[in-house]
C-alpha cells in the first residue's frame, strides 16, 4: 500500500529545507490537481511509475503553484509556474521521474535548487483519516472505528454526532462537484450511523 506523506529535503546553492509533502505513485501518464486537493497546503511529490514518455498534469481550476521537476538521481531539473487565469484549461507535460508540486505560497530560492532528498516517512497516526480522499475517508467512517483523526497532531473525534458534521461537510463538497454516487454514499453512512446509539 502507498503511503501517503513523507519527509524530504530540498537542497539549496545556499542551504537546506526539509519538508513533509504528499507522497504518490502516478501509475498512468495523466492526473488531476485538483484530485489531490488534500495536499495543496503542503505540496506533494509525485514518482513516475508508467511506461509513457510524459505525464500530462492538469492544472484547469487548480490555485496558483510551482511544478520542480528533478531527474532519476533526484539533481533538480526545471521549475515551473502556473498561475490560474479564471479556471481556463490548462496542463504541462512533463517527461521527468520525479515532479514536485508546492504552493506559490512556499517562499523558497527554487531557482538556486541544485537537488532533493527522499528521507524517512513520518509516522502519522491515522494518516489515512487525515491525508485519504474524500471517499476514503467516508468508507473509514462507515466503519464506525474508535478513534477518527482529523489532524496529524494526534486530534481525534470518538463516534458522535462530530462525525455526522464531517460527513455532512464532504457531501457538501461532493455536491459542488456533482458526484452523484458519492454522495448517495454519504447518504447511506449517514442513515447507517444515526441508527447506533452513540449518534442519537
Amino acid at each position: 500500500m502507498q503511503t501517503l506523506v513523507r519527509n524530504i529535503q530540498l537542497n539549496f546553492a545556499t542551504g537546506e529545507k526539509k519538508l513533509t509533502v504528499g507522497n504518490l505513485s502516478l501509475q498512468k501518464n495523466y492526473i488531476n490537481i485538483l484530485e489531490i486537493a488534500h495536499f495543496k497546503d503542503r505540496g506533494c511529490l509525485f514518482t513516475k511509475e508508467h511506461s509513457s514518455m510524459q505525464t500530462q498534469f492538469d492544472l484547469t481550476g487548480a490555485e496558483d503553484c510551482q511544478l520542480i521537476s528533478f531527474d532519476e538521481d533526484f539533481n533538480f531539473n526545471t521549475v515551473q509556474y502556473y498561475r490560474n487565469h479564471q479556471n481556463a484549461p490548462f496542463s504541462f507535460f512533463i517527461t521527468a521521474p520525479y515532479v514536485l508540486i508546492l504552493p506559490d505560497t512556499h517562499s523558497l530560492p527554487i531557482q538556486s535548487a541544485k537537488s532533493i532528498e527522499l528521507l524517512e516517512f513520518p509516522s502519522i497516526p491515522g494518516v489515512r483519516h487525515i491525508f485519504g480522499t474524500d471517499a476514503e475517508k467516508v468508507e473509514i467512517l462507515a466503519g464506525n472505528p474508535h478513534r477518527f483523526y482529523v489532524s496529524e497532531y494526534g486530534v481525534w473525534t470518538l463516534p458522535s454526532s462530530d462525525r455526522l458534521v464531517i460527513l455532512s461537510n464532504i457531501y457538501k463538497k461532493a455536491q459542488q462537484q456533482k458526484n452523484e454516487i458519492l454522495c448517495k454514499r454519504i447518504e447511506q453512512v449517514i442513515s447507517q450511523l444515526k441508527s447506533l446509539p452513540e449518534y442519537k
